[in-house]
This record gives C-alpha cells, sequence and structure tokens, in this order.
C-alpha cells in the first residue's frame, strides 16, 4: 500500500480526472505493488518492467541479432524475464538500451501506473526521453497514468466501476487470465476503508485487507497457506508467501510484489487448467506449486503420447485410403480385362 505522500498526490489527480481517487488509488496498486519509488544505486528510480517480446518487435538486422544473442528479445511474452531485483532490472535495461535506447525504453513500462514508453507522443511528450524523466519522479509517474487513462478513454470505466472493461483496455489480453480486474475491485474496496479512516492501529483496513485476503486464498489453494483468510499479513502469512517465493526461485524476502503476484497468477492458471480444485501433496512433502509443476508435466507427457500416435494414426489413415483406391483400380482393371475378354470371344 502507499505511503501517506502518495495517497495525497493521487487524490489530487483523481479531482482533476473526476473519478474517485480510491479508484486511482486501486489501478496504481495492482500496478506497482504499492510501491511508487526503489532506491538503485543511491537514488529514487519509478518502478519498471521490460517487455523483451516488445523489444523483439521494434528491432531490425544485427540489432535484432544481438538482443536476441543477449537474451534481450524474444518472440514470446515473458521470454524475457524481468529480474526481482530492481538493480538488476535497470542493468537488464541499459544493456538493451547499448544496442538501441529509444527501442529499449519504448519497450519498458514505467512509473505506478506502469505505462508503456511507446506511448510518450500519443501522451503529448516530445520523446521517450521526455516521458521517462517525468517519471523520475512520483508527480510524474501519476500524471503519465492519467494522461493514458483520459487519451485511451478510459475515465468512464473508473467512474461507473467497470474494473474488468477497464483492465481489458488498459492491461490487454492478459488481463483476465492475471485476474487484474478482480485485482482492481480487492485494492478499491481497500482504499476506500483507507481514505474513510476505517484502519486499525497497524494501518490495516478493517475487516482486513482485500488484496491480502486474495492471497491468502490463492496460496491456501496452492497448498502453502493453512491459516485463516483473514486480511491480515501476519507471521503466518508472509511465511507461506517466503515458502511459495522459494518453490518458484524468487527472492524469499516474504514480500507480495509484482513478481510474486505474476508467478500466483500462473500457478493458479495451471491448477484451474488441470481441473484442481486445490494442490495435493508431492512426493516431496512440498505443496503447491510443485504439485501443479507436476500436473502439468503428466498432461504434457500425455499431449506428447497423443501426438506420437495421432501420427501412427495419420500413416495408417494415409495408408488404408491408399490401399482402397488401389483396390479399386485393380476391380476396375480387372473388370476391364473381363470385357475385353468377353468381347474377344463373341
Amino acid at each position: 500500500m502507499f505511503n501517506t505522500a502518495t495517497i495525497t498526490k493521487v487524490k489530487a489527480i483523481a479531482d482533476d480526472l473526476g473519478v474517485e481517487a480510491a479508484a486511482l488509488l486501486a489501478v496504481a496498486e495492482v500496478e506497482s505493488a504499492g510501491v511508487s519509488e526503489w532506491k538503485v544505486s543511491g537514488k529514487n528510480r519509478p518502478p519498471i518492467r521490460f517487455e523483451g517480446h516488445y523489444f523483439y518487435r521494434k528491432l531490425k538486422g544485427d540489432k535484432l541479432k544481438a538482443a536476441v544473442a543477449a537474451g534481450l528479445a524474444n518472440p514470446n511474452v515473458g521470454g524475457v524475464k524481468n529480474p526481482a531485483s530492481y538493480s538488476a532490472r535497470y542493468g537488464l535495461l541499459e544493456r538493451a538500451a547499448k544496442i538501441d535506447h529509444a527501442a529499449a525504453y519504448e519497450s519498458t513500462s514505467w512509473g505506478l501506473g506502469q505505462v508503456m514508453g511507446a506511448h510518450w507522443k500519443k501522451l503529448g511528450y516530445r520523446s521517450v526521453d521526455e516521458m521517462v524523466n517525468t517519471a523520475n519522479t512520483v508527480d510524474g509517474q501519476i500524471a503519465i497514468m492519467a494522461k493514458y487513462i483520459q487519451k485511451f478513454g478510459l475515465v468512464d470505466e473508473l467512474q461507473t466501476k467497470g474494473w474488468q472493461s477497464f483492465a481489458d483496455q488498459y492491461n490487454g489480453p492478459a488481463s483476465r487470465k492475471n485476474r487484474y480486474g478482480e485485482k482492481i475491485a480487492a485494492a478499491y474496496k481497500n482504499y476506500v476503508k483507507v481514505l474513510a479512516g476505517a484502519v486499525t492501529d497497524n494501518g490495516v483496513p478493517d475487516g482486513g485487507n482485500a488484496t491480502v485476503k486474495q492471497y491468502q486464498k490463492d496460496l491456501k489453494r496452492l497448498g502453502f497457506y493453512a491459516g485463516a483468510v483473514d486480511g491480515i499479513a501476519g507471521r503466518q502469512t508472509i511465511a507461506a508467501v517466503k515458502a511459495f517465493q522459494k518453490a518458484n526461485g524468487l527472492v524469499a524476502d516474504g514480500k507480495y510484489g509484482k513478481m510474486t503476484d505474476e508467478a500466483v497468477d500462473r500457478a493458479i492458471a495451471a491448477l484451474d487448467r488441470s481441473g484442481g480444485d486445490t494442490a495435493v501433496k508431492t512426493g516431496t512433502g512440498v505443496t503447491g506449486t510443485g504439485a501443479v509443476v507436476d500436473i502439468i508435466k503428466e498432461q504434457t507427457d500425455q499431449l506428447q503420447s497423443v501426438a506420437q500416435y495421432s501420427h501412427l494414426i495419420t500413416y495408417a489413415v494415409i495408408a488404408f485410403v491408399v490401399a482402397g483406391v488401389g483396390l479399386t483400380v485393380y476391380g476396375l482393371w480387372k473388370k476391364y480385362k473381363a470385357g475385353m475378354a468377353s468381347e474377344g470371344t463373341v
């Protein structure tokens, strides 16, 4: 959740947009996990996400070859992984910028609203660098997000609380898979309470934090959490987050940030595809994603097996058709010969 200073700044921009402050805060919360600045080399820098598939589409020739060889460009969404550490993320971005500065910055989403640099012209900036410089302050980040919402006609969705419609347009095709609509709705409920002053001594909204409740439910489904779904990030919840992070190769810091959220989404999606309600114990005693991975592997093996047999079936059908055609031709030929023979004896 954002600090008081950031909340105050977002409220001011929300008033200018004509939307509830809780609605705009909810969008920013989901996009940046409630953090507007990260320390990188001693400086406050905005949250970023480099999109390698976007970079791939923007490059040609030798630049594209160099980027692919360096693991910085990939035609597939998610083909280039963003490091958990922001120092490492900025390092990745700068390596890409050495290949093509403008393309690298345009292929990155910036600030608490996570707006792609590629939109700089439509948002009224003279260059992508001007937009990036604007994102170096919290006020600038909020302004960029507000401009995007205005330019792309999304004010109505926030005013009417059409969370899924907003998410579909703001986040694109992956919004439903990543449950952005649900997350924005949950974050909105939190901020309504926060802005009304209905919080506990620890700053938790009365009745628990809806976002925390959601990931408690998810971690419970994945087998990492066995406690109450109360919206309070206590020791048991933090331990569950750490266990999930460790199992998924993330920094096990117990903080439910963007990387963890995306990993949970992938695990839940895999579990849903398998038809499972909750994850089951694996042979190692680790619950959750390990079980999901086992399910996926099993299904993949089955699909490969089917694919293998499908080739055999295809070949058998072709052979059958060829044999049928051959027999038909042979039968016609025999009838022809028989006819010729009968004509010769008349």
